[in-house]
């Protein structure tokens, strides 16, 4: 199944959607999950143990394919894995794509009912894709469901767990710059489509690019087990910081133009803390349409900001809410 229509252009521009709608489910969709684990690669050497982590995934009611979407523009090494029915290996357009393009060509691959996205340097957990299985009979109709993801170093020494209690309408905790590695979500395909997927003039920062839309769209349902390591290392760092910046804000002015953002962000800050994080990058946007002279987003950010001054009620009285709005620290906690 394409993302035909939905798809991101080569300009990146997107489709609105439409937060709460819920396609109908069958019966044989809430009995099986259909994963399609899609894993870019630019060659390292640690493309199979990601391969082989959803390969060696057991138990009942799934099933898992991975499609390898090489980015190296040359045949990769031969492995073992290559052997493997349940594995595809496809191609970029052109060697060394953005990310954001080959998570969309391996969408584009997928069969799977629910989509994986998976780094090559990634892998799953033992009993994650089970886990899955177990909250997605708890909430059948759910069509994004995280688990923790347990960051380690190159080494494989855990070093810390994302984030364990995100669930619900959590735009407004994205918005604060909380992150919720894709590397531990399954995102069921009409979703996807439905966000129009990854951005590809949006990196370094396709990934929270792609978050906020669902996060506009959908709630997430919370599995509460351990399902992926995220490997730490020195490409974590390469990427510059003030462009992992640029190109947030930049999503998030994109957000702020969509509608219903600005009461789905309200309904999900339900602490001061969060609905202090939420006026703060409204506030950063009056001040970009302020210095750059845009009077029309000047205007409508400004009525934003009343009325989420209004939505807050009660959490304007508390100083956490006005340290939030003056801190640049991210997160959905202090």
């Amino acid at each position: 199944m394409a993302l035909g229509k939905r798809a991101y252009s080569s300009t990146g521009s997107a489709p609105a959607s439409t937060p709460g709608k819920r396609p109908g489910r069958t019966s044989g969709d809430e009995a099986h999950l259909s994963i399609t684990t899609i894993i870019p690669t630019v060659g390292r050497p640690a493309l199979r143990r990601a391969v082989e982590s959803v390969l060696t995934q057991d138990g009942p009611g799934f099933s898992a394919e991975v499609v390898v979407v090489n980015d190296t523009g040359a045949p990769l090494p031969v492995e073992g894995w290559q052997e493997s029915a349940r594995v595809r290996v496809v191609r970029t357009p052109a060697p060394k794509s953005r990310p954001a393009i080959g998570r969309n060509v391996g969408a584009e691959a997928a069969s799977g009912h629910f989509l994986h996205f998976l780094d090559d340097d990634d892998w799953l957990l033992p009993g994650a894709f089970a886990a899955f299985v177990q909250a997605h009979r708890a909430a059948p109709e759910a069509r994004w469901l995280y688990g923790i993801v347990e960051r380690v170093t190159r080494e494989g020494t855990r070093v810390d767990r994302l984030p364990p209690d995100l669930e619900g309408n959590v735009l407004a905790a994205l918005i604060s710059g909380e992150w919720m590695p894709l590397q531990g979500t399954l995102i069921r395909r009409d979703l996807f489509d439905e966000t129009g997927g990854f951005d590809p003039t949006s990196p370094p920062s396709e990934d929270m690019d792609l978050l906020l839309r669902l996060g506009l769209i959908d709630d997430v349902y919370r599995v509460r087990q351990p399902v992926c390591a995220y490997s730490m290392g020195v490409e974590e760092s390469a990427t510059p910081r003030h462009l992992c910046s640029v190109r947030l804000f930049e999503a998030f002015e994109r957000l702020f133009d969509r509608p219903n953002t600005r009461a789905r962000a309200v309904a999900s800050a339900t602490s001061p803390h969060l609905g202090g994080k939420v006026l703060r990058h409204y506030l950063i946007s009056v001040k970009k349409a302020l210095r750059q002279r845009e009077g029309r987003t000047l205007a409508r950010r400004l009525l934003d900001v009343g009325r989420l001054l209004l939505g807050a009620r009660r959490h304007v009285f508390s100083p956490s809410y006005w340290r939030a709005v003056r801190s640049p620290r991210a997160g959905a906690t202090p």
